[in-house]
C-alpha cells in the first residue's frame, strides 16, 4: 500500500512538471546517509560490548566446560551401571525434589503472607511436607504397580482408570459446579434488568466467592485439571512406548508411569 501510494505521488509530480526525480534522489541520499550512520553506530556498539564481555565468556568456557563435560560423563557412566529399579527410584526421587523445590519457591515468593499470622505459615509448611512426602509415596506406588503382571486385566484396568477414567470423572465434577454457578449468575443479572445478550456484551460473566462457594478454589481446580490434560498425550505416548521394551523392563516402566500419573494428579505435579 505504501509503495502504491508513493508511485501515485511520484507519477503525479512528474505529470505536473515538477522536478520529482532530483527531489527524490536528494531524499534518498539523505535517507541512505542516515541509515548508514545508524548502522555504523550499532555496529560500533555491538563490537564494544563484545570486546567487553568476550574475555569473561572465554574464561568461563575454558574453566567450566571441561568440568561440565566430565560431570556429564560421570553421570552417564553412573546411570549405565545402575539397574532399572534403581533408575526408576532415582527418577521418582528427582521428581519429588523438583516438586518440593517448586513449593519452596512459591513459599519464598509469598513470604509477605507469612507475617499475616500462623495460619498462612502452617498452610505453606503443609504444602512443603506434602510435596516432600512423594519421596516415600512415589516408591511405594512404583513397588506396588511393578509387582503386577503387565498383561493382566488388573494392570490394564489400573492404567485405564488412572490415566483417563478418573481424570475424566474429576473434570466433570469440577465442571458441574462451574456450570451451576454461571447459570445462577446469569439468572441474577437477567433479573436485575436487560437481556442476556446485552448483559454479556456489556460485561463478562465472572464468578465471585460467596458463602459456601469459593471461586478461587474452583479456578485452581480448573487450572489443575487443564494442566493434567495437557500432560495426558505424553503419558499416553509413554504407555504405548512401554510395549516396545523388553519383558524384564516393562514392570519397572509401568511402576514409573503410575507414580508419575499419581504425582501429576494427587501431588499437583502438573501445576
Amino acid at each position: 500500500f505504501v509503495a502504491c501510494a508513493w508511485l501515485v505521488w511520484f507519477t503525479s509530480e512528474i505529470a505536473f512538471g515538477k522536478a520529482a526525480c532530483q527531489e527524490t534522489l536528494a531524499h534518498a541520499k539523505d535517507a541512505f546517509d542516515a541509515s548508514a550512520a545508524v548502522a555504523d553506530a550499532i555496529g560500533r556498539a555491538l563490537l564494544a560490548w563484545l570486546i567487553l564481555v568476550m574475555p569473561a565468556f572465554a574464561f568461563i568456557w575454558h574453566a567450566l566446560c571441561p568440568m561440565a563435560l566430565g560431570a556429564r560423563q560421570e553421570l552417564r557412566h553412573l546411570w549405565s551401571e545402575t539397574t532399572r529399579e534403581q533408575q526408576s527410584l532415582a527418577t521418582i526421587i528427582v521428581i519429588a525434589l523438583f516438586g518440593t523445590s517448586w513449593a519452596a519457591l512459591a513459599l519464598w515468593r509469598s513470604r509477605h503472607r507469612l507475617g499475616q499470622g500462623s495460619g498462612a505459615c502452617l498452610s505453606m509448611t503443609k504444602i512443603l511436607v506434602f510435596q516432600l512426602s512423594f519421596v516415600i509415596g512415589g516408591p511405594c506406588i512404583w513397588w506396588f504397580v511393578s509387582r503386577l503382571q503387565p498383561d493382566s486385566i488388573m494392570c490394564a484396568a489400573l492404567f485405564s482408570g488412572l490415566l483417563s477414567m478418573y481424570p475424566a470423572i474429576e473434570s466433570l465434577r469440577i465442571l458441574m459446579p462451574l456450570h451451576r454457578e454461571r447459570e445462577l449468575l446469569t439468572e441474577r443479572q437477567q433479573h436485575e434488568g436487560g437481556s442476556w445478550e446485552s448483559l454479556v456484551a456489556s460485561s463478562p460473566v465472572r464468578l465471585a466467592s460467596r458463602e459456601g462457594f469459593s471461586a478461587t478454589r474452583l479456578q485452581g481446580s480448573m487450572r489443575l485439571c487443564l494442566s493434567y490434560w495437557c500432560c495426558w498425550p505424553t503419558l499416553y505416548a509413554f504407555r504405548l512406548g512401554i510395549s516396545f521394551l523388553s519383558d524384564s523392563d516393562i514392570p519397572q516402566a509401568n511402576g514409573l508411569l503410575a507414580a508419575i500419573a499419581v504425582w501429576l494428579q494427587v501431588w499437583h505435579g502438573s501445576f
